[in-house]
C-alpha cells in the first residue's frame, strides 16, 4: 500500500510539474504574443505619426509657396507702377526703398565699395513672361523664390533669373528680405 501511495504521489508530482511547465511555455507564448501585438501597434502609431508629420510640412511648404509668390506678383506689379508704400508695407527692416533712384537697397549685401547692394525696380516685366524656377522653406521664417523673366522678342531672346528671399515676421506676415536679379 505504501509503494502504491508513493507511486501515486510522485504521479502526481511529476505530472503537476508536467503541467507547469507546459503553464510557463504558455504563458511565455502569449506574453512574447502579447509584446509582439504591442510592438506592431506602436510601430502602426509611428507610421501614423510620421504620415502626419509629412502632411503637415507639405502643407506648410504648400502655404508658404503660395503667400510667397502671391507677394512677388504684387511685389512686381508695385514696381512696375512705383507703389513705394505698398512696397516699403511689405519690406524687412533689411530692405530699403529708394524713391529717387527707383531701387531697392538690401543692407546684408554689400558691393565691392562697401555699399549696401542696389537693385532696381523692375518695371517692364509682364507678369505672363514670368516662369516659376523653385521654391525653397528653408526653415519656418525664411523662404526664397526662384523665378525667371522669359524674353522672346527677336533680338532680345533669353531670360533674366529673380531671387526672392522672404522672411517671416512676428505676426505672421512674409516680408521682403532680399531681391536679386542677373
Amino acid at each position: 500500500m505504501k509503494k502504491c501511495l508513493l507511486m501515486f504521489f510522485l504521479v502526481f508530482v511529476l505530472a503537476g510539474c508536467t503541467n507547469d511547465q507546459n503553464s510557463n511555455e504558455s504563458s511565455n507564448l502569449s506574453s512574447s504574443s502579447s509584446k509582439d501585438t504591442k510592438i506592431e501597434e506602436l510601430q502602426n502609431v509611428n507610421t501614423r505619426l510620421k504620415e502626419q508629420l509629412e502632411n503637415s510640412q507639405e502643407k506648410t511648404n504648400d502655404e508658404a509657396l503660395r503667400e510667397t509668390l502671391n507677394l512677388t506678383f504684387k511685389l512686381i506689379s508695385a514696381m512696375a507702377s512705383k507703389d513705394y508704400e505698398f512696397i516699403e508695407s511689405i519690406s524687412s527692416p533689411n530692405v530699403e526703398v529708394s524713391r529717387e533712384k527707383n531701387a531697392i537697397s538690401i543692407k546684408s549685401i554689400k558691393d565691392v565699395n562697401d555699399d549696401f547692394a542696389e537693385v532696381a525696380f523692375l518695371n517692364s516685366i509682364k507678369l505672363e513672361n514670368l516662369e516659376f524656377r523653385g521654391f525653397d522653406l528653408t526653415d519656418e521664417t525664411h523662404a526664397r523664390l526662384f523665378m525667371a523673366e522669359i524674353r522672346t522678342t527677336k533680338g532680345s531672346e533669353g531670360n533674366s533669373a529673380l531671387y526672392f528671399d522672404f522672411v517671416r515676421s512676428e505676426d505672421g506676415r512674409w516680408l521682403l528680405e532680399s531681391f536679386l536679379t542677373n
